[in-house]
């Protein structure tokens, strides 16, 4: 089949021939997506070779268990997004604890909601509460957010540009993140017993 008309194939039909080992198919994906995965990683990790692995896992997963997609769950992108998502946060934690020398915080990863696979319409209303709640943070909070998970500075980086110490940069991420998962779990529930 052309290159031209296996680009215009669904993912799920893509997916189809991947399970039946067709690299094409798996390629066409791989250039579908590679760029939001692979943001997605730089935006976790920090760091280029870091995300680089890790957006390879990711699509090394599909290639090798491409029947861990479930299409009733959500579309493809947000699964592949899901897998690098979670591949990168591995690979910082156990870079942290190995190497010692990659800026990671457990506690504010801890923090951020998982993402799983969703509806398009309630990706659609996620992201606009996303956004609402994003609206409600302080400045100072919204702004190392924004500089960290939008640009993919890491806390150092931020300080720097910034202007302000390290750990007020941390302080200001964590009570932010905590505003935001309080905003789209609810507030917590007092411990019965």
């Amino acid at each position: 089949m052309p290159s031209t008309r296996i680009n215009n194939v669904e993912d799920h039909a893509l997916v189809v021939r991947v399970v039946d080992g067709d690299v094409r198919a798996f390629e066409a994906i791989y250039d579908r997506y590679c760029s939001q995965v692979l943001t997605l990683a730089m935006r976790v990790t920090g760091r280029r070779s870091t995300a680089e692995e890790a957006t390879q896992d990711a699509f090394l997963t599909l290639w090798r268990t491409p029947g861990r997609y479930d299409p009733s769950r959500g579309t493809l992108k947000a699964w592949l997004l899901t897998v690098v998502r979670n591949r990168s946060v591995d690979l910082l934690r156990s870079g942290a604890r190995h190497a010692g020398n990659v800026e990671f915080d457990p506690i504010l990863a801890e923090r951020l909601p998982a993402v799983e696979p969703t509806e398009p319409d309630a990706d659609h209303d996620q992201r606009r509460h996303a956004r609402e709640l994003l609206e409600t943070l302080p400045s100072e909070q919204l702004q190392v957010i924004e500089l960290a998970f939008f640009h993919g500075l890491s806390q150092r980086q931020i300080a720097a540009r910034v202007g302000i110490p390290l750990g007020t940069v941390k302080g200001r991420q964590r009570l932010g993140l905590a505003k935001l998962q309080r905003g789209f779990v609810g507030p917590r529930q007092p411990a019965l017993g």
